[in-house]
């Protein structure tokens, strides 16, 4: 992410060589007492991946290698 972020500060300063080399699981903290939260947004974030809205939004940051295809909960642990 880092350097998609770079490239966009310093043009043709960066480019990107072959695929990334480590995986990363990103996450929003949500109360372990809200759990009806937890499926709410679990809920409207496979609708982004579902209509495609959002592929557009990495796509537009060039983050499209960090992309997946379900959402999950605590699938990090």
């Amino acid at each position: 992410e880092t350097l998609s972020y770079l490239k966009t500060q310093e043009k043709d300063m960066y480019k990107t060589v072959g695929l990334p080399i480590s995986e990363q699981f990103t996450g929003l903290g949500v109360s372990k007492k809200k759990p009806e939260l937890s499926e709410a947004l679990k809920v409207a974030l496979q609708s982004m991946i579902d209509d495609g809205s959002y592929q557009a939004i990495l796509k537009k940051w060039d983050l499209e290698l960090g992309a997946i295809k379900t959402v999950t909960i605590n699938a990090g642990k």
